[in-house]
């Protein structure tokens, strides 16, 4: 599976090979902002990655934690 995080540029591709795993980790602010942390990263319709199956049959499963 190749996934993506900016769907027209190919610098930013990767493949996942079968049965591997994949993990984003993004801090909620930049390092120079100081608060309590209760901001979100992402927010509700935000694309975060774009995948392309390569050969075979899924699933990809995905799994989103705040």
């Amino acid at each position: 599976m190749r996934i993506r995080t900016e769907a027209a540029d190919a610098t930013t591709q990767d493949t996942i090979s079968a049965g591997s795993i994949e993990t984003f980790s993004a801090p909620r602010y930049s390092g120079g902002v100081q608060d309590g942390g209760s901001g979100s990263r992402f927010y509700t319709g935000d694309t975060i990655a774009f995948l392309q199956v390569v050969s075979g049959t899924g699933p990809a499963l995905l799994t989103f934690v705040r």
